[in-house]
């Protein structure tokens, strides 16, 4: 009893999402089985675990705390599957009864259920006669060929079990491996698979996915907390207070704040997804190895799990920037903000799968993507100017998503109509950030002349200085919508990228086993061959002697 409880114990440690039990409470005394059947109970209701397990003879306790039951008579065959307490009125409503066996008179229905399938081995049923070739044949050759119980032709012909195929032909996610039984039951079960498809397969798969990330409520909840507190940090840093009339500090504080959250959140993209695609990469390659797995079903369902992530960090991530900072609070910007940042965040999420699919260590993702990420941010065009950047990394500042959104948030925050000068204001700035000299022969700064906008407006007229913040960082009124259709764009190219990925690695390591297989063969069969050639020289050596 000891060992059979540090078996379970063993398998639960790690907290596996599938649990399957040959007996558990053999050699148990009924106190202790009951306990562990409370506690596997327990992981199935409370902690969302699925539990199989086989048992003989529970005690009634034992009993009602089972949802499902599995009833199988002599030679393995159905009698019974459903829901654990409606098998008895399953059996008194078909009118199965015999020798005596009357559910009424148990007190526990699990001994009745026994009594019943014992009680019911003497005759085989119809459908095994003729699939076994028994048809005329006595009842001492069933009886060698192991008996069925009468049992399932009463089952296969009930609308729980018709209801149960139906079931089971909606939630296939392989291929159709089964003869069926009939022409109507083929044509009953192509057309569940054809209902279940890839659509079927990828909420499989997003709840599997799903239900993993949230299965650890309390870690999601500080790394929540987290992403707030670290927005926090950084808006704090940038809302120190400036001199009156101040024309520039106010853009710059707003340029630098966006610029770096969103490079933040992208971060928490990655430490999140990455170790969840290396978590479950044996079983994805198990699955398909079965042919239960399509691989554009896994990489949408991907897409679908990930999209709250995104959701969820925008909203904290913008929600605190904007309470806390101060951005351009006007809602048709800020909601524009929000849908700049959740498809980044969503091409930000297909890269990695990408890059996640491409190699089998972990590092070398890691490297890869924070690679990525780091070319992104510095030759984005804000940090370096466009004019400046190398022409070997131009093309971050194009197709670079992290410089994609952030452009497209600055570009949003800054156009219109937050910041605004007028010409005196814009000069008395230009005192606070020049010297009144002249540098090398150049223009004195101190009485610089008022920008176009300001000269046009007036000298005490308030103009917005968002074009030209924007048009000194060489980002242009197209940018923001550009942007957001570039990355709208990746998501689809990056996700059917990962396809491909997948897909060619597949073909490659059926080639491998392929060749492994003919190296092997082609081995067996020179041994073969070497073995007659010694054999035929030792008979003929045997002859001459």
């Amino acid at each position: 009893g000891q060992r059979r409880r540090l078996s379970i114990a063993e398998k639960l440690i790690h907290m596996p999402t599938v649990l399957i039990l040959d007996e558990p409470t053999s050699g148990l005394d009924s106190s202790s089985s009951f306990t562990i059947c409370q506690l596997l109970n327990d992981l199935a209701r409370n902690h969302r675990r699925t539990v199989i397990l086989t048992i003989h003879q529970p005690r009634l306790e034992i009993f009602r705390l089972f949802d499902d039951l599995l009833l199988l008579g002599t030679g393995g065959y159905q009698a019974y599957f459903g829901d654990a307490q409606g098998a008895s009125k399953f059996f008194e409503d078909n009118e199965v009864t015999s020798n005596g066996v009357e559910f009424k008179n148990y007190e526990n229905p699990a001994d009745a259920l026994i009594d019943l399938l014992e009680e019911n081995r003497s005759a085989p049923s119809s459908q095994y006669m003729q699939e076994e070739g028994h048809e005329g044949q006595g009842d001492d050759d069933h009886d060698n060929n192991g008996a069925i119980s009468q049992l399932q032709d009463v089952w296969e012909s009930s609308c729980e079990y018709k209801a149960l195929l139906r079931v089971l032909a909606s939630l296939r996610i392989g291929p159709n491996d089964g003869d069926g039984e009939g022409e109507a039951q083929e044509e009953e079960e192509e057309e569940g698979n054809r209902g279940a498809g890839w659509v079927n397969q990828t909420w499989i798969l997003f709840s599997r996915r799903f239900e993993r990330l949230m299965s650890n409520a309390y870690g999601r909840i500080i790394n929540y907390a987290q992403v707030c507190l670290v927005t926090i940090v950084i808006c704090d840093a940038f809302t120190y207070a400036t001199y009156q009339n101040d024309a520039f500090t106010p853009a710059y504080q707003a340029t630098m704040t966006l610029f770096l959250v969103s490079s933040y959140a992208m971060i928490t993209q990655y430490l999140v997804f990455v170790p969840e695609y290396f978590e479950e990469r044996q079983v994805v390659w198990r699955e398909r190895k079965g042919g239960f797995l399509k691989i554009e079903s896994y990489v949408l369902a991907g897409l679908v799990a990930e999209t709250p992530e995104a959701i969820l960090t925008g909203i904290l991530v913008l929600g605190v920037s904007y309470l806390y900072c101060d951005l351009n609070a006007d809602r048709g910007y800020a909601r524009f903000a929000f849908v700049i940042l959740l498809i980044g965040l969503s091409a930000w999420q297909s890269l990695i799968q990408l890059l996640s699919m491409m190699s089998d260590s972990i590092g070398v993702v890691y490297t890869l993507t924070f690679m990525i990420l780091g070319v992104g941010t510095l030759y984005g065009g804000l940090t370096i100017n466009y004019s400046y950047i190398p022409w070997y990394f131009v093309w971050a500042y194009y197709i670079s998503v992290p410089a994609l959104t952030y452009r497209a948030l600055i570009f949003n925050d800054l156009y219109c109509c937050k910041y605004t000068a007028t010409c005196e204001e814009f000069q008395h700035a230009m005192l606070g950030l020049y010297t009144p000299v002249n540098l090398d022969g150049g223009e004195d700064m101190s009485t610089a002349t008022c920008p176009s906008q300001l000269q046009e407006s007036g000298t005490n007229n308030p103009t917005n200085m968002g074009p030209a913040y924007l048009a000194y960082m060489n980002i242009g009124q197209p940018t923001k919508y550009r942007a957001l259709i570039a990355m709208a764009m990746m998501i689809t190219l990056f996700r059917i990228l990962a396809m491909l990925v997948l897909w060619a690695r597949e073909w490659a390591q059926q080639n491998l086993r392929e060749e492994h297989r003919d190296r092997v063969l082609e081995k067996f069969s020179q041994l073969e061959l070497h073995r007659a050639d010694q054999g035929a020289a030792d008979r003929k050596l045997g002859n001459r002697n």
